[in-house]
């Protein structure tokens, strides 16, 4: 939103208006909130323009309060979009639950495993090395498993 003076060519007088911004595909259109009154000389339009930019600063206040009045409706809802047709809302939402347990693994292989940096050149070598770094991540996440499943936990870097 901004004030705007709008004079005319035929008239000294000139309009305050409280205008916003409406955009609409590739146009923008301008709506007149308020029209805050017209003045004749320059010392009712600087008035005139003072108490335009003070409604402004409440409407300004009372659109970020509805906003956060909107935005509040959706507090504690999380979406999930997914493109799969074959799986139902249950199996999707187990599915981007542990979505965190793949993100682990990339962790682990950047971080603890030193995958990166590669320092070969050739198309064998680079695939060679990158056999090894997943083949010990496969390692590391079984051996976790077995502890998981008598009972006990250990972190990669304990593990290692």
């Amino acid at each position: 939103m901004f004030v705007r003076i709008k004079t005319s060519k035929n008239s000294p007088k000139k309009a305050v208006q409280i205008v916003e911004c409406i955009r609409s595909g590739k146009s923008v259109k301008q709506r007149i909130v308020r029209h805050v009154g017209t003045a004749f000389d320059d010392k009712e339009l600087q008035s005139l323009r003072d108490l335009a930019e003070h409604i402004k600063a409440k409407l300004d206040s009372q659109i970020q309060q509805e906003k956060v009045a909107q935005a509040a409706r959706w507090d504690g809802i999380h979406g999930v979009i997914s493109n799969t047709k074959d799986m139902s809302a249950t199996e999707i939402r187990a599915q981007y639950r542990s979505l965190w347990e793949i993100e682990e693994c990339f962790r682990i292989s950047k971080h603890d495993l030193k995958f990166r940096p590669v320092f070969h050149w050739t198309k064998k070598r680079i695939e060679a090395h990158v056999a090894i770094c997943f083949m010990s991540l496969t390692c590391v996440r079984y051996l976790q498993h077995q502890l998981k499943t008598q009972g006990q936990r250990y972190s990669v870097q304990t593990i290692i």
